[in-house]
């Protein structure tokens, strides 16, 4: 018997969110990055009435939208004399030795919370109301490190803190490195929003080029593009791209694409979506990526079939919204008992928890 899931929660009583503490904080305001992330975090500070005074940028790619006031190190101390940095990336472990490296910083905001246009906190509130839902996926995981991760995961989004994580994010997993299975040079790997092929790109490195197929399924029509021109670029052989998403029904979906991320919306371009096991039944698919924020679920629910016929190893990012450890382990165990389970991350940051079924 495992030890319950609330003694190892450390939740705090809802109080003033950390972006009150920067509105509090009268001193100048410098977003440190301009990648992906940097956008969602922009646009908090903005409709939270906070001010950028300054992009602080180590390394420029001359390729980027380089914003006007970019600033490197030297520039900043010239300007201000102190200011808050705002990490406007996903390398919060970063933030401690930054602060104490450079003089003039007086403290590095980190809002743990903000990924793909989300950026809401998960209560103390939602937590309790739904403890025994999290307690069965406490349950349920395979490993006491497991547990860990997940306990650590709710401490911080709950306290938008990002050093509960950060003792479980040394030992970075991947949708192909992993401690619960190998990849082979046999995979029939499905690729579920392969966006531009970067996890297709992993994935071939990992296997050194040889596996036995590649599907690969991006719903965006941009994206499909980059998609379909990384794999002729490339010259890589068996691979299969489609230009749709995945439900648990045959449909056509709402979509919306913004600056960090693309997913199923209320308001949007409309794409096609298909159940898995109609469109890849009977193809042995033996590993499953899913990485996107809504849907997921109905993802797995229309692979139903061939999670049970086939046991495929599938890696899920779970760790975008407070509903992820609560509906998609229960759905692939009662889908599969035989299922083992297990949570790692992938990198120091909460939306990168990582769900292996294996």
């Amino acid at each position: 018997m495992t030890d319950r899931l609330i003694n190892k929660l450390q939740l705090r009583d809802d109080g003033a969110p950390l972006i009150e503490v920067l509105k509090n904080d009268k001193l100048p305001v410098v977003l440190w990055g301009n990648g992906s992330l940097s956008y969602s975090v922009k646009k908090y500070l903005e409709e939270n009435g906070i001010n950028i005074d300054a992009v602080w940028i180590n390394k420029r790619n001359p390729e980027d939208d380089i914003p006007d006031n970019c600033m490197d190190y030297g520039q900043l101390v010239k300007k201000f004399d102190y200011f808050n940095v705002v990490c406007g990336h996903s390398r919060y472990d970063l933030a401690e030795s930054t602060q104490n490296s450079y003089a003039g910083i007086h403290r590095i905001y980190c809002f743990t919370n903000i990924c793909y246009g989300q950026w809401n906190c998960i209560s103390k509130r939602f937590i309790m109301e739904h403890i025994q839902e999290y307690e069965y996926t406490f349950e349920l995981l395979e490993d006491d490190y497991s547990r860990l991760c997940m306990s650590a995961y709710l401490n911080c989004r709950n306290n938008e803190n990002f050093e509960f994580i950060i003792p479980f994010s040394y030992e970075a997993a991947s949708y192909f490195s992993n401690p619960f299975f190998q990849i082979n040079d046999h995979e029939v790997y499905l690729d579920v929003g392969a966006y531009n092929g970067d996890s297709i790109r992993e994935f071939v490195k990992s296997v050194n080029g040889r596996y036995q197929k590649i599907y690969a399924l991006e719903p965006e029509v941009n994206s499909f593009s980059e998609l379909s021109g990384y794999i002729k670029k490339c010259g890589l052989k068996n691979v299969e791209a489609y230009n749709n998403g995945c439900w648990n029904e045959d449909t056509t979906l709402s979509f919306q694409l913004n600056a960090e991320s693309s997913s199923v919306c209320n308001d949007g371009i409309s794409i096609k979506v298909k159940r898995i096991d109609e469109q890849f039944n009977h193809y042995g698919i033996s590993l499953i990526k899913i990485n996107f924020l809504h849907g997921v679920l109905e993802t797995i629910e229309g692979a139903e079939g061939i999670l049970k016929e086939l046991k495929p190893n599938m890696v899920v990012t779970v760790g975008f919204d407070e509903w992820g450890l609560i509906t998609i382990p229960k759905t692939i165990k009662r889908i599969n008992p035989d299922y083992k389970l297990s949570l790692r991350y992938a990198s120091p940051m909460p939306a990168r928890l990582l769900l292996f079924a294996y």
